[in-house]
């Protein structure tokens, strides 16, 4: 971590941002289209806060053989890269705007748990929906703690890059000494 920390710039920053607008602005709109025109449905189990596994095995069964492989895919596709982007680019935003404080090292963990969850929850639901509808005890169970987690360490991780960035525009000197 240490070495991350004093190797992030704001170039760095930049470059991870327009990545992750780029990400959000091209690919999440179109996949987010085909998968509701394919399961009828715009509901999905990484859109949602919380579900229980009655709730995601009955998303299971409503999404059918074609929109769970098609879930599956999906995840493995385009889901593996955009939690690295969104979760790098947090990161990174919050070493900038802590860098010179003692809690750094630990706020920029936080984006990174949420990337860590994130891929946890894709891999519990992609193997509900691929054994579908044989049950697998308890990793539905698993799949909605991952969710809840992975939103509340994202909700924790943008209130921090925003305390970040508002650190930095109240010190501007910060931005000309770190490029």
């Amino acid at each position: 971590m240490n070495a991350l920390i004093d190797k992030m710039t704001w170039k760095t920053v930049s470059v991870l941002g327009i990545m992750l607008v780029l990400f959000m602005v091209l690919i999440l709109p179109h996949e987010a289209r085909l998968l509701s025109d394919i399961v009828g449905s715009q509901i999905s189990p990484d859109t949602s806060l919380y579900y229980t596994k009655a709730a995601l095995l009955e998303m299971a069964d409503n999404y059918g053989q074609i929109g769970r492989n098609y879930y599956i895919i999906s995840r493995l596709r385009f889901d593996v890269v955009f939690p690295l982007i969104y979760g790098l680019f947090f990161a990174s935003v919050i070493i900038m705007g802590f860098r010179n404080t003692r809690y750094v090292k630990y706020f920029a963990w936080i984006p990174l748990l949420t990337i860590g969850f994130d891929y946890l929850e894709n891999l519990a639901v992609s193997i509900v929906f691929f054994r579908y509808p044989e049950p697998v005890m308890i990793l539905p169970h698993i799949a909605g703690v991952m969710t809840l987690l992975k939103w509340l360490t994202l909700t924790v991780s943008v209130l921090l890059m925003v305390i970040a960035l508002i650190r930095v525009l109240i010190r501007p000197q910060r931005i000309k000494k770190a490029f």
